[in-house]
């Protein structure tokens, strides 16, 4: 009889731990971030910017774009070889050539734990992250949460850092590389529930919801783009406007 009811509080315990939940953000702007998280990994993201949104699944990462009834999906590691080669090279030429290049921090980035604090209801450890080890300008305050309720958002952070600052630094270099290594040691200490500062907008944890999400939400909603083809796109020179006004 123990060991039977050992057995149902294990499974309890587990469904609960592996539920799906729809995570929202706010940004300091007003606008919300949604993270909907499938039992088994798959993440939908939504709110990063008008007719954009994103789903990570499978190992990879995709862009959804939709304009004016079309929708688009581009894969993101396709994306960031194809910038790497069109505006990453160029981008990275024209700041040598300025000398606006950013140059290598002269220390490491400096982490620095300021105690406790509560978010949301979850209580979080709250850090300052200097960039460069040097001025306030650089500081960035990020408050994670261990709790194991949120393992799984700590998990689609990662996922989601890590598709971004890659991108990104396909396209700047070095600078958002060094910015991707330092957000992902971050999002490994827990789950975001504060982040502001170092340029950013900056965002807020504001509610976490448990309960069945409809798997079409994780479906692609067109094929992704083909690598080729979204060269060729980036290679092509802009179409002139010829609307009469």
């Amino acid at each position: 009889m123990i060991r039977a009811a050992t057995f149902a509080a294990v499974l309890l315990l587990s469904s609960a731990a592996f539920a799906d939940q729809a995570v929202v953000y706010k940004a300091q702007d007003g606008s919300n971030m949604t993270l909907e998280i499938a039992d088994g990994g798959p993440v939908r993201v939504t709110g990063m910017a008008a007719g954009q949104s994103g789903i990570i699944r499978d190992g990879e990462y995709f862009l959804i774009f939709e304009s004016k009834g079309a929708v688009r999906v581009f894969r993101m590691a396709d994306m960031a070889v194809v910038l790497e080669k069109t505006v990453g090279a160029r981008m990275r030429q024209t700041l040598e050539e300025s000398g606006k290049a950013e140059a290598e921090p002269s220390q490491a980035p400096a982490i620095q734990h300021l105690g406790t604090t509560v978010v949301a209801g979850f209580s979080g450890e709250r850090y300052i992250v200097n960039s460069s080890g040097k001025t306030e300008r650089d500081e960035l305050e990020w408050v994670v949460t261990r709790d194991p309720k949120l393992a799984a958002v700590r998990a689609a952070w990662e996922k989601l850092l890590r598709g971004i600052e890659t991108t990104r630094a396909s396209i700047v270099g070095n600078a958002a590389a060094r910015r991707r290594d330092m957000a992902l040691q971050l999002v490994a200490l827990g789950a975001p529930l504060r982040v502001a500062g170092f340029g950013m907008a900056g965002f807020e944890l504001v509610s976490v919801k448990t309960g069945k999400i409809d798997p079409a939400r994780f479906v692609l909603p067109a094929n992704p783009i083909s690598r080729a083809q979204l060269m060729e796109e980036m290679m092509a020179p802009p179409t002139p406007d010829i609307s009469i006004q």
